[in-house]
């Protein structure tokens, strides 16, 4: 039986992990990514 997190995709996942995080530890955490990758969950 699929779970709901079947329903979304990898960077959706990623991007609902940033949210649950907080926006201090988000930002340093995306303080440390690539632009591209930033791009991308933007």
């Amino acid at each position: 039986m699929p779970s709901p997190a079947d329903h979304f995709t990898q960077l959706q996942k990623v991007a609902i992990f940033l949210i649950a995080l907080g926006q201090e530890r988000a930002r340093l955490l995306l303080a440390s990514m690539e632009l591209p990758t930033i791009e991308r969950l933007n």
